[in-house]
C-alpha cells in the first residue's frame, strides 16, 4: 500500500502546484490589467508590484530550504512508519506536520531576525 501513497504523492503534487502557479500568475495578470486600465501609469503599477510581492524578499530561498527540508525529513519519517499505518490517512499527515514545522521555524527565524534589524 505505500508504493501507492507515494504514486499518489508525485502525481498529486506537482499537477496542484502547478495549477497553483497559473492560478496566481492569472489572477497578478488580472490585477494588472485592471490597475492600467484605471489610469496607473507602468511605472506605479511595477512599483506596486515590487514592493508588495512575497516571493522577492531575501530570505525566499531560505523558505523553500526549510520546507524541502522538513518534507524531505517526513519522508524519510514515513518510510520507518510500521505498514499497517500506511492504509490511512497517517501518512499525509505525518507529511503535512513536518512541512509545516519547516515553514513554522522559518517563520520565527524571520520574524526574529526583522526584529533585530529594527
Amino acid at each position: 500500500m505505500s508504493e501507492h501513497v507515494f504514486e499518489l504523492l508525485a502525481v498529486f503534487i506537482p499537477v496542484f502546484g502547478t495549477f497553483i502557479l497559473f492560478i496566481k500568475y492569472l489572477t497578478n495578470y488580472w490585477l494588472k490589467k485592471k490597475m492600467i486600465d484605471q489610469g496607473l501609469g507602468s511605472e506605479n503599477v511595477a512599483e506596486f508590484f515590487k514592493n508588495h510581492n512575497s516571493d522577492t524578499g531575501k530570505y525566499s530561498s531560505l523558505k523553500w530550504g526549510f520546507i524541502s527540508l522538513f518534507g524531505g525529513i517526513g519522508l524519510i519519517v514515513i518510510n520507518y512508519l510500521p505498514y499497517r499505518s500506511m492504509d490511512g490517512p497517517m501518512p499525509f499527515g505525518v507529511f503535512a506536520v513536518f512541512v509545516s514545522l519547516g515553514f513554522l521555524l522559518y517563520y520565527f527565524y524571520v520574524k526574529g531576525q526583522e526584529d533585530k534589524e529594527k
